[in-house]
């Protein structure tokens, strides 16, 4: 165990096993690096700017000079507003959808409501109670 005999051993390497290798870029001039770097940076500029200067826009015909002045939030910023809406859209989808299936199956839209509200979840169709409009969903 003390000693190891030459036979023991691998034979010993003749070469390098690594090959040198040149690191990426070395050919190009540090330049054309630059202005390829500052050509990104620019073109990120000008988007962003674009963007911000379509947003501020929309946002002073939305809600005038003075209302940016003082912070004020657009409707589409406002989301009661935005909820608000979305239930009077849903609700008369809701009703336009029931119409269309209780005209394709020739049967009332009412009777069709009637058989769809034991799947309707509770809480469905107590959000739906204010906005109902239509005979269909106030069967809901």
């Amino acid at each position: 165990p003390d000693h190891v005999n030459q036979s023991d051993l691998p034979p010993s390497r003749s070469k390098d096993m690594l090959t040198p290798v040149s690191p990426p870029g070395h050919k190009a001039p540090l330049r054309s690096f630059i202005y390829a770097l500052v050509t990104m940076a620019l073109l990120f500029t000008v988007w962003y700017t674009y963007i911000t200067a379509v947003e501020l826009k929309h946002w002073k015909e939305e809600v005038g000079w003075w209302g940016m002045s003082v912070g004020r939030i657009g409707r589409q910023h406002d989301t009661s507003y935005r909820n608000q809406r979305r239930d009077q859209e849903v609700t008369g989808e809701l009703e336009g959808h029931f119409s269309q299936l209780a005209s394709a199956l020739g049967i009332p839209a009412t009777d069709l409501a009637s058989a769809v509200k034991p799947f309707v979840p509770p809480a469905t169709l107590s959000s739906l109670a204010p906005q109902a409009t239509g005979e269909a969903v106030e069967v809901l």
